[in-house]
């Protein structure tokens, strides 16, 4: 029997890509995910938004962007590519090339492994243009290539009659990227110390939304978030720049808490089912506590004696067993070993001084701490590097905690184990790999994790780890707590009885008064004498008769 193959239309094709960037936010990062993955350590993200006022229904003017005149360009200084991997990688739609070589030659695990993240260039304008100088070039010679991604729209044309330009050309890339900028004062500023003896410039003409405002701060706060945080020591610089607004963006910043009441370390290691914790307490003045409570954790064990709490940084490891309290038969042994080995950095941030409570707490400037957390809160996963949405953003508490807190709010040191730490003082990076958790994987629009049994014990898992933190804070204030209420009840004792004889002297004035209003100043009588003196006689005069 003969057989025939499939045919692919053009607008499947770019279905097909689209669909996994439903806004533009999502293919810029897309990009700079490539860039990072091909060991870039600088990427620059530029925005050339010319505008034009009209006037409205109302007759006011307003500004609006000129979207035939906007230009993106994605630049960096990675490996580049040669004509090779254009013909061979870059124009084949779901290549597998990341999949099977998944670590970089800067030891970097690589974020994509689809091969569609070239359907973002489609996705933000109807043309781009790309010139590439790969790590290893002769005399500066690399590549140009064009794309009119209007050829998509055309019904009749099937995915391989599409077709993109490219030539070789002599490039030398810090020129170019000067000239294609016009000489933008902003642009030379920021490369003018960046080596640029390989990269990729991309260029993307006619774009297809409008870039206001409050779209391009979208997409700086996104990349904060994003791109690798401090804590993970990989060199990644992201800049951001708009040429209509010089004094808005600039380089983005990521996550770096050093201003913490709690921060826990947690290592999960899924070959010997147990986790390595490394706890660091700073919420306490130790000087105010030695000279006001000193002898509350006299008598106390590690890691809750004065030594330690003057060290503020302990570590221990216990079984998984016994952080979930679970038992482990062979069912739950799979289960834990199917997640994979992860780490947790868990920072617990107040907004109070907490004067009310009587703990010797550090002083803190809450507004510093607010406006942190509201950049930088909530925990978040980063898969090889990058973050994996939407876990962490303001309103997405994927670990409950907010649940949790309702089901015991208890204060801190009432009752040891029974506090649970609010979502919003929270902040976390939770690291993951594909080579490490391969059960955790994406679902297909990239927009979260799929809900596995995977994803559900490694959650289980998580909000376990978090609880040794409550569990540690709440042992911690315990003592404290008792003898502050100590303290209190014998306050409230004093004044009980304080009360009490400001109450008697009260009526002992109040009898006072009602003695001089009868007897007068001068002729005091005893009302109590009086009164037995009066009873006497009238059972003296019964008897009589």
């Amino acid at each position: 029997m003969p057989k025939i193959p499939f045919k692919v239309s053009a607008r499947a094709g770019k279905l097909f890509g689209r669909e996994n960037f439903s806004n533009p936010e999502g293919a810029i990062i897309e990009l700079v995910k490539n860039s990072y993955d091909a060991d870039a350590k600088n990427c620059f993200v530029f925005f050339d938004i010319p505008s034009k006022f009209i006037k409205d229904s109302d007759g006011k003017e307003i500004e609006i962007p000129i979207k035939e005149k906007s230009i993106l360009y994605i630049i960096d200084n990675g490996e580049g590519m040669t004509e090779e991997v254009i013909k061979n990688h870059w124009m084949q739609i779901g290549t597998g090339n990341k999949e099977k070589i998944y670590i970089s030659d800067d030891k970097r695990t690589k974020t994509g492994a689809k091969g569609i993240g070239r359907f973002a260039l489609d996705r933000l304008g109807f043309e781009t243009e790309m010139w590439t100088l790969p790590k290893k070039n002769n005399k500066m010679i690399g590549s140009y290539w064009k794309m009119d991604w209007n050829q998509f729209d055309e019904s009749e044309k099937a995915i391989s009659q599409i077709e993109a330009e490219l030539e070789s050309i002599e490039i030398e890339l810090k020129e170019k990227i000067k000239t294609l900028t016009q000489n933008n004062k902003i642009v030379a500023d920021i490369i003018e110390n960046v080596e640029f003896d390989k990269g990729t410039i991309i260029k993307i003409s006619n774009l297809k939304d409008d870039w206001f405002n409050d779209e391009t701060s979208s997409v700086f706060k996104s990349l904060e978030a994003l791109i690798p945080p401090k804590e993970l020591n990989i060199s990644f610089d992201v800049y951001f720049k708009h040429f209509q607004q010089p004094k808005e963006f600039g380089k983005v910043e990521t996550a770096f808490f050093n201003d913490f009441d709690y921060k826990l370390k947690a290592n999960y290691n899924a070959e010997t089912l147990s986790i390595d914790f490394e706890i660091t307490r700073n919420e306490l003045d130790i000087k105010t506590l030695k000279s006001k409570y000193p002898d509350v954790y006299k008598s106390k064990n590690y890691p809750y004696d004065y030594e330690t709490l003057e060290k503020k940084t302990f570590t221990y490891s216990k079984s998984i067993d016994k952080v979930l309290k679970w038992k482990l038969n062979d069912s739950n042994k799979k289960l834990l070993k199917d997640v994979g080995s992860f780490d947790l950095t868990f920072y617990y941030l107040k907004f109070s001084n907490s004067i009310k409570e009587g703990y010797p707490f550090k002083t803190v400037v809450a507004s510093g701490r607010k406006s942190t957390l509201e950049r930088f809160g909530g925990v978040k996963i980063y898969r090889d590097s990058f973050r994996v949405r939407p876990y962490g953003d303001p309103t997405n508490d994927w670990l409950k905690l907010g649940a949790r807190v309702a089901q015991s709010p208890a204060g801190a040191g009432q009752r040891i184990g029974d506090w649970r730490v609010r979502p919003e003082q929270t902040a976390g990076i939770i690291t993951i790999s594909r080579k490490s958790n391969p059960l955790l994987i994406d679902k297909s629009d990239r927009g979260a994790l799929q809900e596995n049994d995977a994803f559900d014990t490694f959650k289980t898992i998580i909000v376990a780890v978090i609880h040794e933190f409550e569990f540690d804070r709440t042992k911690m204030l315990n003592p404290l707590f008792l003898v502050n209420q100590k303290e209190k009840e014998s306050k409230k004792e004093k004044e009980i009885q304080k009360r009490a004889e400001a109450l008697a002297e009260k009526i002992v004035e109040q009898r006072k008064k009602v003695e001089e209003s009868i007897y007068g100043k001068n002729n005091k009588v005893d009302l109590f004498q009086a009164k037995k003196e009066e009873e006497e006689e009238k059972k003296s005069y019964e008897e009589a008769f």
